[in-house]
């Protein structure tokens, strides 16, 4: 269905008219979700059993950077294996191996600290091969399904795959907060169900994506008519990915390092203390802004180009950053708590939403998921940058100076999105992007077969 003007029901027309069928987005936004639950749970978990099993200053950066370490390994491997095979393959296969990992993270850790958080780095790391390869894919499969040749149709789809996210995050503190409530006395207990929790909706993406292939004609069309290695090779596509990746890359690494700062913000606004359900809740409140940003950046979609919101994006988190670093230990905690909702709300609209869905755009089909992940593994790589300087950087020059330093890397952002990214109009066909003849072809006759369908 096309989407012609630009008034405020557009982007939720798509968005409902395509929830329940065939090449709906259902399957990406679950998939979306337990992306995001999973990721945070090794967070929460870390909170909750610190007292349980004590932690000896190692354990935190490196669980972490397992997580995000299987990410990047699952963006790389699925995107090429959905390229190679089909979407529904890698999609099915990410998905179970999320799943295997949860409950793999829930079930084995037993012993002592040291054993219980071995094991759990280890599982931990195959679920973040799934999470990533789960990602990249739902992107591609939200982009494709549309069935229209309007760069919009595209563009909102793939941005309402992402708001599910959201959602995610703040579902993985909900049940972190009733877990504890539940068994206050049973840390084991309760990561164990914070982890099985998150396996729950990967085994329901797989059995669907399973049950029902969800390949596109975009995409069975190109890969008949154009050879992978082929594609894989044309130099103009490995130009494009250094704009996709680069800024990834600085948007996961100001995002993800201003998130690992967020409790103690929060703990400075509210003057509370370490107490745990009380950190939960706050983490559930603090990632609620992300909701509204998402959905004015989606809005934003039908008005400007990509290349101009991913700008403008990363100039207010320089902002927003340097101002809450600026501001941090100097105001009362009520002008705190506006800058802080002003930086979360600065983090989620703009660049962490176009980096996510630019490279659907961007590539062909034959080689969209490859290059979606590599631009995402990049986008990672930021993240496990940012847990290591918060780990030395923050501990020994302080937070505002490290967030004087993510707002310089959100400059930096801007800077290759001005200079890197393809910008594309909303409004402007599919088929009219920097394509060879034969790209052109496969991709007209791709989009009739699907709006006859």
């Amino acid at each position: 269905r096309r989407v012609h003007g630009g008034d405020i029901t557009s982007f939720a027309h798509v968005f409902v008219s395509n929830m329940y069928t065939k090449g709906s987005l259902f399957t990406p936004a679950l998939a979306n979700i337990h992306v995001q639950y999973n990721l945070h749970a090794v967070v929460i978990v870390l909170l909750m059993i610190s007292d349980e099993y004590p932690q000896s200053g190692w354990e935190h950066p490196l669980l972490l950077s397992l997580s995000l370490a299987g990410a990047i390994h699952g963006q790389l491997a699925f995107g090429y294996l959905s390229d190679r095979l089909s979407r529904a393959t890698a999609f099915t296969f990410a998905n179970t191996l999320c799943a295997i990992g949860a409950l793999g993270s829930a079930v084995l850790p037993w012993g002592d600290s040291t054993h219980v958080y071995i094991v759990m780095g280890v599982c931990r790391f195959f679920a973040g091969m799934g999470v990533g390869g789960a990602a990249v894919v739902s992107a591609v499969l939200a982009a494709e399904s549309a069935g229209s040749s309007r760069l919009i149709n595209r563009r909102i789809r793939v941005g309402w795959a992402y708001f599910f996210q959201i959602p995610g995050t703040v579902i993985a503190y909900i049940v972190g907060y009733f877990s504890y409530f539940f068994f206050p006395e049973s840390p084991a207990t309760q990561f164990r169900i914070v982890f099985a929790v998150g396996a729950i909706p990967a085994i329901l993406v797989s059995v669907l994506s399973w049950w029902f292939p969800s390949d596109c004609p975009e995409f069975t069309s190109a890969k008949l008519e154009i050879k992978y290695s082929h594609a894989i090779r044309n130099r103009k596509y490995w130009k494009l990915v250094v704009g996709t990746s680069i800024s990834w890359f600085c948007v996961e690494l100001a995002q993800y390092g201003a998130f690992l700062l967020t409790p103690s913000i929060v703990r400075e606004i509210f003057l509370s203390g370490e107490d745990v359900s009380t950190l939960l809740w706050q983490g559930a409140f603090s990632h609620v802004a992300g909701i509204p940003a998402v959905l004015v950046c989606i809005f934003l979609f039908q008005f400007i180009s990509l290349k101009q919101l991913q700008l403008c994006g990363f100039l207010a988190m320089a902002g927003a950053l340097t101002g809450l670093g600026f501001s941090k230990d100097t105001c009362e905690p009520a002008m705190l708590f506006v800058l802080f909702c002003l930086m979360s709300f600065a983090l989620q609209t703009g660049p962490t939403v176009t980096t996510f869905v630019n490279p659907t755009e961007t590539f062909p089909p034959e080689v969209r998921s490859t290059f979606n992940g590599l631009s995402a593994a990049f986008g990672k790589l930021g993240a496990v940058t940012a847990v290591f300087l918060n780990h030395f950087i923050s501990n020994a020059y302080g937070e505002a100076t490290t967030l004087y330093l993510y707002g310089m890397v959100a400059i930096l952002g801007g800077v290759i999105t001005a200079l890197c990214v393809h910008d594309t109009l909303a409004n402007q066909p599919f088929s009219k992007r920097i394509l060879s003849p034969e790209q052109k072809s496969t991709m007209q006759t791709a989009v009739k077969y699907t709006e006859f369908i």
